[in-house]
């Protein structure tokens, strides 16, 4: 199985090395490719947000051969624009059995990029994947795993991967029809299998612009997380009654 890797990466530098560092060597090492993205998002346009060196680190890497693609522009695009920029990219020259989104936030080790891996060829009927994700918000994580779709077969029962219409989500085709993927055959990979660290809420300043941008985002429910001055990411009680859901546990044993 080739796979490709879409990274996402934005405003991260501080993750996007420890992000890149197995990633890159298992994609050398078994002839996978990595096609990246790094541009703000429409959201950001109006918003005050001083850019780092995420971009150019990822030209570099680019230069060194570490990845294979990088989009940079154009800016001020839909999430979904945005990786279908890079994902096109990797269809038409990459030749891949399986498109696998990761974002710079999400840090893979060699050995559990293997275990998926072979999760997925060993689940030949199954169309698409969730990946458990150990979320760390504030100084702690949250007790259930985070498990958003990531892995996509690129063709399965008579169709291909056409494009992303909205974030994660994306559509088939079977010459004019398209299909959702969420009406196809999935599998969560269980958290005993892999339960990878994510750094998508721990207590940096950058979060305060992505707080931002959520709100924006997925308006009128807006994030389900704000910025507390004295203690840092806290959880944003007016979402969870706006959507009616319950307040996920925070384990603290760090």
């Amino acid at each position: 199985m080739k796979i490709g890797f879409l990274l996402c990466a934005y405003n991260q530098e501080e993750f996007v090395h420890d992000c890149l560092k197995d990633l890159v060597k298992f994609s050398k090492e078994n002839g996978h490719i990595i096609s990246a993205v790094s541009v703000p998002f429409e959201e950001y346009k109006d918003m005050e947000v001083e850019p780092d060196d995420t971009t150019e680190i990822l030209e570099q890497r680019l230069i060194d051969r570490d990845i294979d693609f990088l989009v940079d522009k154009p800016k001020f695009v839909s999430e979904a624009e945005a990786r279908n920029n890079a994902l096109q990219l990797m269809l038409l020259l990459g030749d891949v059995d399986a498109v696998w989104m990761i974002d710079s936030d999400e840090i893979y080790q060699y050995e559990e990029l293997e275990k998926i891996q072979n999760y997925v060829e060993n689940s030949e009927f199954i169309d698409w994947f969730t990946i458990p994700f150990k979320n760390y918000v504030g100084e702690g994580y949250l007790e259930e795993p985070f498990t958003p779709p990531r892995i996509f077969k690129t063709k399965t029962r008579g169709m291909e991967l056409s494009h992303f219409y909205f974030d994660n989500d994306l559509v088939y085709k079977r010459g004019d029809e398209e299909v959702n993927y969420k009406s196809l055959s999935s599998k969560n990979i269980p958290k005993e299998t892999v339960w990878i660290k994510h750094l998508s809420w721990i207590n940096t300043e950058k979060n305060k612009s992505k707080i931002l941008y959520q709100q924006k985002h997925f308006a009128p429910t807006g994030c389900s997380y704000e910025w507390d001055d004295k203690k840092g990411i806290v959880f944003n009680d007016k979402y969870f009654q706006l959507t009616n859901q319950q307040k996920p546990k925070i384990i603290y044993d760090r």
